[in-house]
């Protein structure tokens, strides 16, 4: 299955897929510098705080490339707005075989 999202900021525009049976992702946009930055985001190992039961305090901490599961690279386009300034359109999400 592949997705892909649209993404957007104020210098650009474009999208994200990801290839879940290759694990790779592609990134279009206008803004070449912030592509890069993008790429570059994607492809660093970072930790992820994983809830474990409804109480606030009760997380593991994972550490994963956000392209080795598409949940990691889920979770990694929602910080993106945080880190690089790039809004997710996930309503617009879609997917294709």
């Amino acid at each position: 299955m592949i997705y892909k999202v649209p993404i957007e900021s104020g210098n650009g525009e474009g999208y994200v897929t990801y290839d879940e049976e290759t694990k790779t992702s592609e990134v279009v946009f206008t803004d070449q510098k912030a592509a890069k930055a993008i790429r570059r985001y994607l492809d660093t190992e970072r930790d992820f705080w994983i809830p474990v039961s409804q109480d606030l305090e009760d997380y593991e901490v994972i550490r994963r490339k956000p392209l080795s599961d598409r949940c990691y690279w889920e979770l990694s386009l929602c910080t993106l707005h945080a880190h690089l300034g790039i809004w997710v359109s996930w309503d617009k999400m879609t997917y294709s075989e």
